[in-house]
């Protein structure tokens, strides 16, 4: 889907890239959270153990049902490669999505597991992902360069 979607997204805006990321993160958790409500393997309990779900399987494997989070992700780097980098927000990205990630965690009994298995987490990853982009001086050892590359020929790789 990213070469059919390059031009139009070269097109949006700042805030157009914000509108679709929240747009994509609801119709996400819509699907998911449809699936969940009305059941239709008919199933007691859905967990990762129901292999034979039928809808199931659709909802976590099927490419157009995961678009959304491929939308998110579009978003997020479209938005990396335009913005000013500021290695400021990194600190602040990157917690805040491993919060949203250990209260996830500590949530994931209450939660139910198709929710949590596609689309509940994809702005937290978005945020830790961009905020590593964004280089802080803190993970160097997660860096793959010697630093003489410019940020966007990485992100690029």
């Amino acid at each position: 889907m990213f070469p059919f979607l390059l031009k139009w997204f070269a097109r949006l805006s700042f805030s157009g890239f914000i509108l679709l990321g929240i747009l994509s993160w609801f119709a996400s958790l819509a699907i998911t959270g449809t699936y969940t409500v009305l059941n239709p393997d008919a199933l007691s309990h859905i967990n990762a153990d129901s292999y034979n779900a039928f809808w199931l399987s659709i909802v976590k494997f099927h490419p157009l049902i995961r678009l959304p989070e491929f939308l998110i992700g579009m978003a997020c780097g479209f938005h990396f490669l335009r913005a000013r980098a500021n290695p400021r927000l990194a600190f602040t990205l990157v917690s805040s999505g491993l919060l949203a990630l250990v209260l996830a965690i500590y949530f994931c009994p209450r939660i139910r597991y198709p929710v949590l298995h596609t689309s509940l987490l994809a702005p937290a990853f978005a945020a830790i992902i961009y905020g590593f982009a964004l280089q802080p001086r803190s993970p160097a050892f997660l860096s793959a360069s010697d630093g003489s590359a410019g940020r966007r020929e990485l992100f690029l790789l």
